[in-house]
């Protein structure tokens, strides 16, 4: 179970922010299949560039624009530093999209969202996710 805050928690007071993983510290609610520390909100991808820099594009808290991450990252995958993207600013959501319906991706993973209801050009996006040859997976949508 991770915690989850309405968009007002997260703007409001960064004390309020840390409240929710607290108090899963202290009811024990880490270190389980599905108990994490991390917030998930109604703008996660600014919860990563908030808290870490990382924009939500390499895992692990990861920011491309740091080279010891994109080569820690290729050690532990295993591949050519230049294999993982870092040469230019994360891929903006529509962007994805548009990928997406050209079928460049063919995976998307979503988490903490619903693009078929959050995304500008609604009929659009839900042409898109509907693709038979886009495997898509939902994770958590609140």
């Amino acid at each position: 179970m991770a915690p989850e805050a309405g968009t007002g928690v997260i703007t409001g007071e960064e004390l309020d922010a840390l409240a929710g993983g607290n108090l899963h510290l202290i009811r024990g609610m880490i270190g389980w299949p599905g108990a994490g520390i991390y917030q998930m909100n109604g703008q996660p991808t600014a919860q990563n560039t908030r808290e870490t820099g990382a924009d939500g594009d390499l895992p692990g808290l990861r920011n491309w624009e740091n080279t010891a991450h994109i080569e820690e990252l290729a050690r532990l995958w295993n591949v050519e530093v230049d294999t993982i993207p870092h040469w230019a600013p994360p891929t903006h959501a529509m962007q994805i999209f548009r990928y997406a319906e050209q079928g460049s991706i063919k995976l998307l993973w979503i988490s903490a969202t619903n693009p078929a209801v959050s995304l500008p050009d609604l009929s659009r996006v839900r042409r898109v996710l509907a693709k038979p040859e886009l495997f898509v997976v939902v994770q958590t949508c609140s």
